[in-house]
């Protein structure tokens, strides 16, 4: 793991991001896949690149993590986003390190008020990081078009200020 680093995404990563998020095993990590949503990988990688950031998590120059942080300035509210690890990395506490990074780059760069973060259901992986970390459940709801029938999405928060 002496190779694995996280950086702020530039334009110049985003095609591997995309590559990365478009992988089926990625892909199907989501509930609901992101490639059978209504935003296409693509589209999901650059809005959330506009309006935000991307933390990509590299072995070398190999994109084998990611996570989307939003901010809400008018709310003054952070908002982390499809989070996932590549499969054959798991167990190495590359998740934890990058959810802590995501936390302190956010500090660091908006001193939010909260930062909120979404998953579903049945996520024991998201639900153990989030508590992990000293995020409280706050909301649980159905979400047609995000999770299938049947799933909910539940928001976890953090209480910065």
């Amino acid at each position: 793991m002496d190779n694995v680093k996280i950086i702020e995404a530039s334009e110049q990563n985003l095609d591997s991001l995309i590559a990365f998020l478009s992988r089926a095993d990625i892909d199907n990590m989501f509930q609901l896949p992101l490639s059978k949503r209504k935003t296409s990988i693509s589209d999901r990688v650059y809005n959330h690149y506009e309006h935000g950031s991307w933390l990509l998590l590299l072995d070398l120059d190999k994109v084998i993590g990611c996570r989307a942080v939003l901010y809400d300035a008018e709310e003054d509210v952070a908002e982390f986003s499809t989070f996932a690890v590549d499969p054959s990395y798991a167990g190495k506490g590359l998740g934890s390190m990058l959810y802590k990074y995501s936390i302190d780059f956010v500090k660091e760069r908006y001193n939010p008020k909260k930062i909120k973060v979404d998953s579903w259901t049945g996520n024991a992986v998201a639900e153990h990081l989030a508590y992990k970390f000293g995020f409280k459940k706050a909301d649980e709801y159905d979400d047609p078009g995000k999770r299938p029938d049947g799933m909910k999405t539940v928001v976890y928060e953090l209480e910065v200020k």
